[in-house]
């Protein structure tokens, strides 16, 4: 039986409400619930380091695609801090001073920056988890920094803030990252990290690194084909491993299969009789499609005879066959090349195939 922990966010209305960042417990169930990303989500941005400042009641999170290659973004963040907030000194008007704000900063090409300033409506939101408050933000500005590499959320009581969040020592951040992967390989892998920083320094630290979803899967498929002169169907039980790459997009399958074809040959007495020839085979399956909004599969595959009930083939016979996205995730076109009559003789058929 699985169990499942029930999170609350609560938006509160106040332009008064004097409240402080409330820190999570270093417990590591509390730390799993910073992150509520579904299974099969995809994440383009899976290295994801939260860093909380109680001195400065201040939040920072970081998610980045490669931590090993875009790790520079934090250790440059604080020149980063400065010079935003050259930008909004000379930016906002007076008269949103002071008040609350979400400020939207996009990297775009030629190095420029689109800086948006919007006014918000004061709000405290309070994260809720079994019947405790674990976080609290009151009213303040929020700041979203976007590159091609990262994502990074900011909240800030107030301005005066950013200056103070300037001056701590971001760089052992990714120290600390590094000394506590050294002993995992990466490779597909990501990580959630969450830091508390105190007098310049991390008081509390805690990496997870996560594994990718990789699973076996069981699925059927029938068809209906064409070789030689024969019109045939076909059914094709298969058991197959999907593997997702970091960003949890599913990249690549590999699937054993076993389909049967059911021929109707012409009896010499008269009449007609069901031969059925049966092939084990193995698929390997690539996704193409990863940024659109469905998967877009292509591959390759082999199989060889194993059984039939009559002689059709006339001896060892394998067969070669490849496919590629027709614009359906379960309706797919396939050619097949065989080699028949103990791998002599080349012939050709097609087949159209429904995954179910």
């Amino acid at each position: 039986m699985k169990y499942y922990n029930i999170i609350f966010i609560l938006v509160i209305t106040s332009s008064t409400l004097n409240a402080q960042v409330v820190n999570y417990s270093s417990g590591h169930g509390r730390h799993e619930n910073i992150y509520r990303t579904k299974r099969d989500a995809i994440n383009y941005y899976p290295d994801s380091i939260r860093v909380e400042f109680p001195e400065q009641e201040s939040l920072v999170v970081f998610e980045l695609k490669r931590f090993e290659n875009h790790s520079s973004l934090i250790e440059n963040f604080p020149a980063t801090l400065q010079e935003l907030d050259g930008y909004l000194e000379k930016s906002i008007p007076a008269h949103q001073k002071g008040q609350a704000v979400t400020i939207r900063v996009v990297n775009k090409l030629n190095n420029e920056k689109e800086i948006t300033i919007e006014e918000t409506k004061p709000q405290t939101t309070v994260l809720v988890k079994d019947q405790q408050i674990i976080q609290l933000l009151p009213p303040g500005i929020e700041i979203f920094l976007q590159t091609e590499t990262a994502k990074v959320y900011l909240y800030i009581p107030e301005r005066s803030k950013l200056r103070e969040l300037a001056s701590n020592n971001f760089p052992q951040i990714v120290s600390r990252v590094r000394e506590e992967s050294k002993n995992y390989y990466i490779g597909r892998k990501s990580f959630k990290a969450r830091f508390i920083m105190q007098n310049n320094t991390i008081s509390y630290s805690n990496v997870l690194h996560t594994e990718m979803h990789d699973f076996l899967y069981l699925t059927a498929g029938a068809g209906v084909g064409v070789f030689r002169d024969k019109f045939y169907p076909e059914l094709s039980p298969s058991i197959g491993l999907s593997f997702s790459d970091r960003f949890n997009r599913t990249s690549h399958k590999i699937e054993l299969s076993y389909s049967s074809m059911f021929l109707l040959e012409n009896k010499s007495e008269g009449g007609y009789t069901n031969s059925i020839s049966s092939f084990l085979g193995i698929t390997y399956r690539k996704n193409f499609g990863k940024h659109g909004s469905r998967p877009m599969w292509s591959g390759i595959g082999a199989a060889v005879l194993v059984h039939e009930t009559e002689n059709f083939f006339k001896g060892k016979t394998a067969k070669f066959f490849f496919f590629s996205d027709i614009g359906n995730t379960r309706l797919n076109i396939i050619p097949e090349f065989y080699l028949t009559e103990d791998f002599r003789k080349l012939q050709f058929g097609m087949k159209l195939t429904y995954a179910f």
